[in-house]
């Protein structure tokens, strides 16, 4: 029997007591560090409300600061693994926290020698060759638990959000999947975490879509309507292949050196806004809108970086849609531009587009 001193027990409960919390994630366009602008415009704009709609979820970081007991969140995204992410934060549905503490300390302890689908298709290139061998074994044992019914529905987004997470801290990649790092210089060892979350009731009236936004716009009716599309013609879905394929877990053969699912695999993600015709898009989702207030968070990019980096929505075509609609005023504020880590952006903001419906 190997006997612990005081302070190495204390650090084992410090590390069983470690929590990630929904914006411990590197994500295009996340906007964990623009929140206080957002909850300010917010409560100078309206008084009270009862419904907050994140139309184009991401991260859902902006839900979850509106994620409040009494109030109706309503969030949506195209991506898989983003939803398993808002069932994980915002889902009423009740779970077994130690149950899922207790699985996710059998994941960590596992030592897995053998190659699998994950190992051979991203070990030496997204990941160490350990690092994903050990992905590839805990994500076919949550598939499992899932099939056997020895978790619910909430229980395994957790299981696999928490996966999730642990692979942006040690992915060889700048914070996406578009490509991975010539040089592999990424060692931290998968560790898979609880998450933070709140009590249950907080999310009672809480919903969760994965749907075209232009769509379920025409569906809903909200107080609040918070819109962050896609700011150019670098598709989510594509970034994000690679999580994607993860939720998904078809296995099935991957393409290029990027080891991406097919172009055709991946058509369910692609988004109207990163084309072209998104001006057409923006306007035709702005003219459905059920809602109080309208809140649109759009950078400054324009023509400041490269072809694909260009903004698809010009500041013109996003006020005269929304002035079709109510009074309209903007806000704005410098921001620390994630790249794809090639360069940084000089005088590069978010803004804040508001909309009284109606004014």
């Amino acid at each position: 029997m190997i006997l612990k001193n005081k302070n190495q027990v204390n650090n084992t409960q410090n590390e069983e007591k470690k929590e990630f919390a929904i914006h411990s994630r590197r994500y295009l366009g996340a906007k964990t560090k623009l929140l206080p602008l957002i909850e300010d415009v917010v409560n100078k704009s309206i008084q009270e409300w009862h419904s907050f709609t994140d139309l184009f979820g991401g991260t859902g970081v902006v839900g979850n600061r509106f994620n409040k007991p009494g109030k109706e969140l309503i969030i949506n995204d195209l991506l898989f693994s983003n939803i398993h992410s808002y069932h994980t934060f915002f889902s009423p549905e009740p779970f077994d926290k130690n149950k899922v503490a207790s699985i996710l300390q059998t994941f960590n302890e596992a030592d897995v020698k053998e190659d699998n689908y994950f190992s051979i298709n991203y070990g030496d290139k997204y990941f160490t060759k350990e690092n994903a061998r050990k992905v590839g074994y805990v994500r076919d044992k949550m598939e499992e638990l899932k099939q056997t019914g020895k978790v619910n529905n909430r229980e395994f987004s957790i299981l696999f959000t928490s996966l999730m997470y642990a692979l942006d801290k040690a992915a060889n990649t700048v914070g996406h999947y578009e490509a991975y790092r010539k040089n592999l210089d990424m060692f931290n060892p998968i560790t898979l975490l609880m998450p933070a979350l709140t009590e249950n009731e907080t999310n009672q009236l809480n919903k969760i879509y994965q749907r075209d936004a232009n769509e379920l716009v025409r569906e809903i009716n909200t107080d609040i309507l918070y819109i962050d599309t896609p700011y150019n013609s670098r598709q989510y879905v594509d970034s994000y292949h690679l999580l994607e394929n993860l939720a998904m877990w078809e296995k099935p053969e991957l393409e290029g050196v990027a080891r991406k699912i097919s172009s055709e695999d991946r058509q369910y993600g692609k988004s109207k806004y990163c084309l072209k015709s998104a001006p057409e898009a923006f306007d035709d989702l702005i003219q459905h809108v059920n809602a109080k207030l309208i809140v649109v968070s759009y950078s400054n990019m324009a023509e400041k970086g490269d072809g694909r980096s260009n903004a698809k929505i010009s500041d013109h075509e996003m006020i005269s849609s929304l002035e079709k609609r109510g009074k309209t005023i903007s806000y704005e504020q410098d921001y620390k531009h994630f790249t794809t880590g090639l360069k940084d952006i000089d005088n590069y903001q978010e803004r804040l587009f508001v909309c009284h419906v109606g004014q």
